[in-house]
């Protein structure tokens, strides 16, 4: 609660005006995805589909059996089927007896659910809805071509790293990888045999993706970040940072080889979240992972 309430303190400094309202974002492992089908008849006499169909369709295709303690997030449809006619984005207007519709059934932990509600209910803000993090995050950072030709989301947080494909304009496939930027602070707190919090300054300052282009001159004083005398070595500091990227790199390659993806997105890589911030993360993606990359900003905001 008071986490909640220190960053809203921040964001109303920031914009100027009260928050009253918020749409809350739910990220982490506490997440299951399911495929699913609906189907049902046309109601209209001549045939004709209309969007209460497109609902009916959508719903029954929610009718499935929620895994034990979780609940439904979001229904995705992903393409609608007209009397054997597949692949179609949106079917208001078309003729047909039987309407089908493929969707991704998103699932949230329960218990997980109710913690995150009660913990920003209790800082005095409305919740408007639940979302999906990589979901909100994709649809900021996309453009619509980019959903088209194909294109990976991968954001990168403290924990986890949540990684969202788009194709044809339609979510794909969603993954949740269990290594974020606290991984790499710890790493380096291991390595350097510092504090955590000196761990993360060290990162967040002088944290380099590649040990390439440093030499034995290149030293970090941490008595700078109240370290007691100790120096390291800048390529030190990088060759450990490289392994644990390389690492989260190797794991979105075996979410894309699931659905036959890897190095096969025309419009490539798009890194969002806290860790994306790293130096050299989008030129060591570019080679590690065989396709264009880049960092999601904003757009239309």
């Amino acid at each position: 609660v008071s986490s909640v309430a220190h960053a809203l303190e921040d964001i109303e400094r920031l914009i100027g005006a009260p928050i009253e309202t918020a749409w809350v974002g739910i990220n982490g492992t506490q997440v299951l995805f399911q495929e699913s089908r609906g189907a049902v008849a046309v109601a209209k006499q001549d045939g004709e589909i209309s969007g209460e169909d497109v609902l009916r369709v959508v719903e029954s295709a929610q009718t499935i059996t929620s895994p034990l303690n979780f609940e439904v997030l979001h229904v995705l449809p992903k393409s609608y089927c007209v009397d054997g006619q597949t692949g179609i984005k949106d079917p208001v207007g078309m003729t047909g007896v039987r309407l089908e519709a493929d969707a991704q059934i998103i699932f949230g932990s329960t218990p997980h659910v109710k913690n995150i509600m009660k913990a920003v209910y209790r800082t005095g803000i409305d919740v408007d809805d639940l979302v999906l993090g990589v979901l909100a995050v994709s649809d900021v950072v996309l453009t619509q071509k980019q959903k088209e030709l194909g294109v990976v989301v991968a954001d990168i947080g403290g924990e986890t790293t949540t990684v969202a494909v788009y194709e044809e304009g339609h979510m794909i496939h969603i993954g949740i990888v269990p290594i974020g930027a606290d991984h790499i602070t710890n790493d380096l707190a291991l390595g350097l045999q510092t504090d955590i919090d000196i761990a993360e300054r060290v990162k967040i300052t002088y944290g380099e993706c590649s040990p390439k282009g440093f030499t034995k001159k290149d030293i970090i004083d941490l008595a700078e970040f109240g370290a007691e005398g100790e120096r390291v070595s800048k390529k030190f500091v990088a060759e450990i940072i490289n392994a644990r990227v390389a690492e989260i790199f190797e794991k979105i390659n075996d979410e894309l080889m699931q659905i036959d993806r890897r190095a096969l997105l025309p419009a490539g890589i798009v890194f969002t979240g806290g860790g994306a911030k790293l130096h050299g993360l989008v030129e060591m993606a570019k080679k590690y992972m065989g396709m264009n990359a880049g960092h999601g900003y904003p757009l239309h905001l």
